[in-house]
């Protein structure tokens, strides 16, 4: 019996079921390894890390230091990083973009972080971060867009997120947010773009927020909420920045705010 799994590059094993040889034809990640990746940053062939199917190998992960200044942006999706090792990462001198998927990193990654001058965007959706981590990012001026989640952020997330003055786009995960909490982010200066899944936000708070604020983009449980009428559509266009569109176009692009 002949067995598939996919249809990328492959390789071929038999394996003996009651006595009889099966030929089970397993599918190979075609993707680069993390150590050929940081080879070839090195090379000045990249200026990124990217791993959507791999875990990130952690000796290959220790390589790195402030000297590889080639670096700006890491991604790694498939865990499991934790925060010795996003520690490395936070050496970096040129980074821009980091996300780490099913990595239970905490407080003490985000306190190195907030080091980390050039960092703009920041996605860490299976977090072990309180609000006590993220209120120290308050220090990066230079960050521009958050995405966080995880089981030990509360309502009082809320309040540390609001202070966070520099944030254009703001994305929570399973955070219990309620009414209060939606208002203090909602007075964030220069927030347009809002995304929050499976809060504890009310009918009530959300007709305040698209009554009040009716020219934030606003995603609600991965669904896009849009009250406004045509000429408010067209005033929200007009005011927003051409940096701005271009720059949330090419968050939704590249997955940026799914899980």
């Amino acid at each position: 019996m002949l067995v598939l799994f996919g249809c990328g590059t492959s390789s071929e094993t038999a394996l003996s079921v009651d006595g009889e040889s099966e030929s089970i034809l397993i599918e190979k990640s075609t993707e680069p390894s993390l150590e050929q990746q940081i080879k070839s940053g090195r090379d000045g062939k990249t200026d990124r890390l990217v791993l959507r199917d791999q875990e990130a190998d952690t000796d290959a992960l220790a390589m790195l230091s402030a000297d590889d200044t080639w670096l700006e942006a890491v991604m790694l999706d498939s865990g499991v990083i934790d925060d010795a090792q996003a520690i490395t990462l936070a050496s970096l001198p040129n980074l821009v973009h980091l996300r780490l998927r099913r990595s239970p990193v905490g407080d003490q990654t985000l306190e190195q972080l907030a080091g980390c001058a050039s960092l703009q965007i920041l996605n860490l959706p299976q977090s072990k971060a309180t609000a006590d981590g993220i209120a120290m990012l308050k220090k990066l001026a230079s960050l521009r867009s958050l995405r966080i989640g995880g089981e030990n952020l509360n309502a009082e997330t809320a309040n540390a997120v609001a202070s966070l003055s520099q944030l254009r786009s703001l994305h929570l995960i399973g955070v219990p947010i309620d009414d209060q909490g939606l208002r203090e982010i909602a007075r964030m200066p220069e927030l347009t773009s809002l995304f929050i899944d499976d809060s504890e936000v009310s009918e009530e708070g959300w007709d305040w927020l698209f009554d009040n604020h009716a020219n934030l983009h606003v995603h609600v449980n991965q669904r896009h909420h849009d009250r406004l009428s045509d000429e408010q559509r067209a005033q929200g266009r007009e005011k927003a920045s051409g940096e701005a569109a271009t720059r949330f176009s090419k968050d939704h692009a590249s997955g940026e705010h799914s899980s």
